[in-house]
Protein backbone atom coordinates (compact mmCIF):
# COMPACT_ATOMS: atom_id res chain seq x y z
CA UNK A 1 0.00 0.00 0.00
CA UNK A 2 1.29 3.46 -0.93
CA UNK A 3 1.73 6.04 1.78
CA UNK A 4 -0.28 9.22 1.35
CA UNK A 5 2.88 11.25 0.89
CA UNK A 6 3.99 9.19 -2.10
CA UNK A 7 2.31 8.83 -5.46
CA UNK A 8 2.13 5.93 -7.88
CA UNK A 9 5.64 4.85 -8.94
CA UNK A 10 6.50 4.47 -12.61
CA UNK A 11 6.96 0.87 -13.73
CA UNK A 12 7.05 0.40 -17.52
CA UNK A 13 8.75 -2.02 -19.89
CA UNK A 14 9.77 -1.30 -23.45
CA UNK A 15 11.46 -3.58 -25.96
CA UNK A 16 14.93 -3.06 -24.48
CA UNK A 17 14.39 -1.38 -21.11
CA UNK A 18 12.72 -1.45 -17.72
CA UNK A 19 11.74 2.07 -16.76
CA UNK A 20 10.90 2.58 -13.12
CA UNK A 21 10.94 5.01 -10.25
CA UNK A 22 14.31 4.86 -8.58
CA UNK A 23 14.88 3.82 -4.99
CA UNK A 24 17.78 4.52 -2.65
CA UNK A 25 19.41 1.20 -3.62
CA UNK A 26 19.71 2.46 -7.23
CA UNK A 27 21.81 5.48 -6.24
CA UNK A 28 25.06 3.68 -5.56
CA UNK A 29 27.95 2.86 -7.89
CA UNK A 30 27.27 4.11 -11.39
CA UNK A 31 24.88 6.90 -10.37
CA UNK A 32 27.53 8.30 -8.03
CA UNK A 33 30.11 8.05 -10.83
CA UNK A 34 27.83 10.02 -13.18
CA UNK A 35 27.31 12.73 -10.55
CA UNK A 36 31.09 13.12 -10.30
CA UNK A 37 31.62 13.25 -14.09
CA UNK A 38 32.37 16.89 -15.14
CA UNK A 39 31.48 16.32 -18.82
CA UNK A 40 28.10 14.75 -18.08
CA UNK A 41 27.15 17.19 -15.34
CA UNK A 42 28.42 20.16 -17.38
CA UNK A 43 25.89 19.39 -20.14
CA UNK A 44 23.19 19.53 -17.44
CA UNK A 45 24.67 22.81 -16.15
CA UNK A 46 25.53 21.24 -12.83
CA UNK A 47 28.86 20.92 -11.07
CA UNK A 48 30.37 17.47 -10.77
CA UNK A 49 30.31 16.37 -7.15
CA UNK A 50 31.10 13.39 -5.01
CA UNK A 51 27.93 12.48 -3.16
CA UNK A 52 28.11 10.91 0.28
CA UNK A 53 25.57 8.27 1.29
CA UNK A 54 23.72 10.87 3.39
CA UNK A 55 23.64 13.30 0.45
CA UNK A 56 22.20 10.54 -1.75
CA UNK A 57 19.52 9.85 0.87
CA UNK A 58 18.58 13.55 0.93
CA UNK A 59 18.57 13.62 -2.88
CA UNK A 60 16.24 10.64 -3.33
CA UNK A 61 13.90 11.89 -0.58
CA UNK A 62 13.12 14.89 -2.79
CA UNK A 63 11.31 12.63 -5.27
CA UNK A 64 7.82 11.52 -4.23
CA UNK A 65 6.31 9.94 -7.40
CA UNK A 66 3.60 12.55 -7.20
CA UNK A 67 5.03 15.99 -7.94
CA UNK A 68 8.62 14.87 -8.64
CA UNK A 69 9.77 11.71 -10.35
CA UNK A 70 13.28 10.27 -10.60
CA UNK A 71 12.96 7.53 -13.17
CA UNK A 72 15.73 5.07 -13.96
CA UNK A 73 16.31 3.50 -17.35
CA UNK A 74 17.55 -0.07 -16.84
CA UNK A 75 18.69 -2.37 -19.62
CA UNK A 76 16.51 -5.49 -19.51
CA UNK A 77 19.24 -8.06 -20.22
CA UNK A 78 21.82 -6.89 -17.67
CA UNK A 79 19.64 -4.91 -15.28
CA UNK A 80 22.20 -2.08 -15.46
CA UNK A 81 21.16 1.52 -14.96
CA UNK A 82 21.98 3.40 -18.17
CA UNK A 83 20.18 6.70 -17.77
CA UNK A 84 17.70 8.83 -15.86
CA UNK A 85 14.55 10.84 -16.57
CA UNK A 86 13.34 13.52 -14.14
CA UNK A 87 9.83 14.95 -14.23
CA UNK A 88 8.58 17.85 -12.14
CA UNK A 89 4.78 17.90 -12.20
CA UNK A 90 2.58 20.94 -11.71
CA UNK A 91 -0.77 19.20 -11.09
CA UNK A 92 -2.75 22.45 -11.13
CA UNK A 93 -1.73 22.98 -14.75
CA UNK A 94 -1.35 19.28 -15.73
CA UNK A 95 2.19 20.19 -16.79
CA UNK A 96 5.50 18.35 -16.53
CA UNK A 97 8.99 19.77 -16.86
CA UNK A 98 11.24 17.03 -18.20
CA UNK A 99 14.99 16.51 -18.03
CA UNK A 100 17.26 13.53 -18.33
CA UNK A 101 20.51 12.03 -19.49
CA UNK A 102 22.04 8.82 -20.76
CA UNK A 103 24.99 8.19 -18.48
CA UNK A 104 26.22 5.00 -20.13
CA UNK A 105 28.27 6.03 -23.19
CA UNK A 106 27.57 2.67 -24.86
CA UNK A 107 23.89 3.60 -25.17
CA UNK A 108 24.27 7.14 -26.48
CA UNK A 109 23.01 7.64 -30.01
CA UNK A 110 20.91 4.44 -29.88
CA UNK A 111 17.41 6.00 -29.63
CA UNK A 112 17.10 5.29 -25.90
CA UNK A 113 15.25 8.54 -25.13
CA UNK A 114 12.93 8.00 -28.08
CA UNK A 115 11.99 4.47 -26.94
CA UNK A 116 11.74 5.29 -23.24
CA UNK A 117 10.19 8.72 -23.73
CA UNK A 118 7.54 7.25 -26.00
CA UNK A 119 6.43 4.78 -23.32
CA UNK A 120 6.77 7.30 -20.51
CA UNK A 121 4.82 10.14 -22.15
CA UNK A 122 2.23 7.66 -23.42
CA UNK A 123 1.54 6.66 -19.80
CA UNK A 124 1.59 10.21 -18.44
CA UNK A 125 -0.66 11.61 -21.19
CA UNK A 126 -3.11 8.69 -21.32
CA UNK A 127 -3.13 7.34 -17.74
CA UNK A 128 -1.97 10.12 -15.43
CA UNK A 129 -3.79 13.16 -16.83
CA UNK A 130 -0.79 15.13 -18.06
CA UNK A 131 -1.75 17.69 -20.71
CA UNK A 132 1.65 19.19 -21.57
CA UNK A 133 5.34 18.43 -21.15
CA UNK A 134 8.11 21.00 -21.49
CA UNK A 135 11.89 20.99 -21.45
CA UNK A 136 14.45 23.79 -21.31
CA UNK A 137 17.61 22.65 -23.06
CA UNK A 138 20.95 24.36 -23.50
CA UNK A 139 21.26 25.31 -27.17
CA UNK A 140 24.44 23.20 -27.53
CA UNK A 141 23.02 20.05 -25.93
CA UNK A 142 22.19 18.18 -29.13
CA UNK A 143 22.14 14.86 -27.22
CA UNK A 144 18.89 16.13 -25.65
CA UNK A 145 17.50 18.34 -28.42
CA UNK A 146 17.49 15.69 -31.15
CA UNK A 147 15.56 12.99 -29.24
CA UNK A 148 13.06 15.52 -27.87
CA UNK A 149 12.34 16.74 -31.39
CA UNK A 150 11.93 13.12 -32.57
CA UNK A 151 9.42 12.58 -29.75
CA UNK A 152 7.34 15.44 -31.15
CA UNK A 153 8.44 18.31 -28.91
CA UNK A 154 8.14 21.64 -30.72
CA UNK A 155 10.45 24.57 -30.18
CA UNK A 156 8.28 27.18 -28.49
CA UNK A 157 10.92 29.72 -27.71
CA UNK A 158 14.55 30.70 -27.56
CA UNK A 159 15.69 32.06 -24.22
CA UNK A 160 18.71 34.23 -24.94
CA UNK A 161 21.38 34.13 -22.22
CA UNK A 162 18.75 32.59 -19.92
CA UNK A 163 20.96 31.05 -17.26
CA UNK A 164 24.47 31.27 -15.89
CA UNK A 165 26.70 28.30 -16.41
CA UNK A 166 27.24 26.44 -13.15
CA UNK A 167 30.83 27.76 -12.99
CA UNK A 168 29.63 31.33 -13.76
CA UNK A 169 32.01 31.55 -16.73
CA UNK A 170 29.25 32.39 -19.23
CA UNK A 171 25.54 32.75 -19.76
CA UNK A 172 23.78 29.98 -21.64
CA UNK A 173 20.94 30.32 -24.08
CA UNK A 174 18.24 27.66 -24.02
CA UNK A 175 15.53 26.33 -26.25
CA UNK A 176 12.10 25.98 -24.67
CA UNK A 177 10.37 22.91 -26.07
CA UNK A 178 6.82 21.74 -25.51
CA UNK A 179 4.60 18.78 -26.30
CA UNK A 180 0.82 18.81 -25.90
CA UNK A 181 -1.17 15.67 -25.11
CA UNK A 182 -3.46 16.60 -28.01
CA UNK A 183 -0.46 16.38 -30.40
CA UNK A 184 1.00 13.20 -28.87
CA UNK A 185 1.87 10.27 -31.09
CA UNK A 186 4.25 7.60 -29.78
CA UNK A 187 7.61 7.68 -31.54
CA UNK A 188 8.21 5.45 -34.53
CA UNK A 189 11.31 5.42 -36.67
CA UNK A 190 9.10 6.56 -39.61
CA UNK A 191 8.67 10.02 -38.07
Amino acid sequence: MLSESRGKPVNIETGRFKVRSMAARDLSGIFRAWASNPELMGALNMPARHLSPSALTRFISGYDDKSRYLIGIFEKKSGNLIGVFMLDINSRHALAKAAGFIGDRNWRGKSVFEEVGSALFDEFFKERGLEKATAQVWEKNFAALVPLRRLGFKIEGYLRDEIRSFDKSERRSQFLLGLLASDWKPFTHDR
